[in-house]
């Protein structure tokens, strides 16, 4: 649990700058600035699937294409109170999680009746020809997930029709954009992640590139922005707040950046600029990616992972999986790897994948032992794959140190026993 909390806020840090940047980029070059930011949301929020994915898939690559041996399990009786705190400490992470993400989703549903409360006690009328619902006091605003409505405060009749027909188009530009569905999307994001920093921010710069966005449409019309700003700043003042509601002064901490956005022109060299953040952009989808995969220990690093296989695929003799005929097994009788006893001690468990070449004569041969994954709970342990002999892991070391003991039945190619590559996972669990 801890290594996935992790991964999640690791990729998730990355993945707000990234979408910062392209916003930047987006924004330089006249294009939406809402869309980055609402991929960033749905990649962090589904990162775990998307997650469990590739390792699967590494796990087919070719850096893993050897026979994998079922999982051997090295357990030990739970010697005191210590052994289960991390279990404990994991299942009240998670307890945690849910009630928070339980009481956003309320929160998230009364906001949705609260908007769909405004839509029902309004009447349907005409305003320069469009359809709204008028409301006692709510708007203006658009409403409505599948089918976005116009909610239209009977106060507004009261200032000039031009104004009027300004508020209009913009709230029509929400409508044309579903800008309703993508603030749902962000605040889905929030309800299955709330202690994640980084979704909440992703959260409320998305709801501002929607404002930005319709902002611009609006004044691509041709209109005035000192008026437009002017506008803003009265309407600020009057509406109450819908969460749900695309809305034109809404959220009100946002009205300053509003007006200075629409105010100020773009920068010089506006195409050099976009590729440099789009560049910037790049490089951290691909820290995002490649970080959280490593300090959640699912892949190995790759320079390591090219460095083991030629060894190995060099040596004629030396078969994969699908060339024989009857692969490794376990050899009855076997030793296995003990408990290493501080470890046992602490009630730290882990799980080491490694990969080995199993000889014609059913031992595992020297200098071919190599870890390729390796996962833990318990404070201090190290997440990456060794390098050197200080890097490695008390499990591996036990690992390594049994594993010349160790009896296999060697693979055999037409009758005949031959060497075969394969990998072997070795669990380490305090029995409960």
């Amino acid at each position: 649990m801890p290594a996935l909390l992790w991964s999640l806020l690791v990729f998730g840090t990355f993945a707000a700058l990234a979408a910062w940047t392209a916003e930047q980029a987006r924004w330089l070059v006249g294009a939406s600035r809402r869309l980055p930011w609402l991929v960033a949301l749905i990649a962090t929020a589904t990162w775990p699937l998307t997650r469990s994915s590739i390792a699967h898939t590494m796990a087919l690559s070719p850096v893993a294409t050897a026979f994998q041996l079922p999982p051997l399990l090295i357990g030990a009786p739970a010697g005191n109170a210590a052994s289960s705190a991390a279990p404990w400490i994991a299942r009240g992470l998670v307890i945690a999680w849910g009630l928070a993400s339980l009481v956003l989703l309320v929160r998230l549903v009364r906001a949705a009746r609260s908007a769909t409360e405004a839509l029902r006690s309004g009447t349907t009328d005409v305003v320069d020809g469009a359809p709204v619902v008028l409301s006692e006091g709510a708007g203006p605003a658009v409403v409505g997930w599948m089918q976005p409505h116009v909610l239209w405060p009977r106060w507004l009749s009261e200032i000039d029709p031009a104004l009027q027909q300004l508020i209009l188009r913009h709230e029509r530009e929400h409508c044309r954009a579903h800008d309703p569905r993508w603030i749902l999307a962000a605040e889905c994001a929030v309800v299955l992640m709330p202690w994640h920093p980084a979704i909440w921010w992703m959260r409320h710069r998305l709801r501002a590139a929607v404002e930005l966005d319709c902002d611009a449409r609006v004044l691509a019309g041709a209109h005035d922005a000192t008026r437009y700003g002017r506008l803003l700043m009265l309407l600020a003042q009057r509406q109450p707040s819908l969460r749900l509601a695309s809305m034109l002064a809404e959220p009100r901490s946002l009205l300053s950046r509003r007006i200075l956005t629409m105010t100020t022109p773009r920068p010089s060299h506006p195409a050099l600029r976009a590729t440099l953040f789009s560049l910037t952009a790049i490089a951290a989808v691909v820290t995002a990616c490649s970080s959280a995969l490593n300090q959640a220990g699912m892949a190995p690093k790759a320079q390591e992972a090219a460095s083991a296989m030629p060894a190995a695929v060099a040596a004629p003799q030396t078969y994969f999986e699908y060339q024989v005929e009857q692969p490794v097994q376990y050899a009855p009788g076997s030793v296995a790897p003990k408990y290493p006893a501080a470890e046992k001690a602490a009630g730290i468990e882990g799980e080491v994948l490694v990969q080995f070449i199993v000889g014609t004569d059913g031992l595992a041969e020297p200098g071919s032992f190599k870890v390729l994954r390796r996962t833990g709970s318990g404070s201090g342990t190290k997440q990456s794959v060794p390098v050197t002999e200080a890097d490695y892991w008390p499990f591996e070391l036990a690992v390594r140190d049994a594993l010349p003991g160790m009896r296999f039945a060697p693979a055999r190619l037409h009758g005949t026993v031959v060497r075969q590559l394969v990998q072997q996972p070795f669990v380490f669990a305090i029995q409960k």
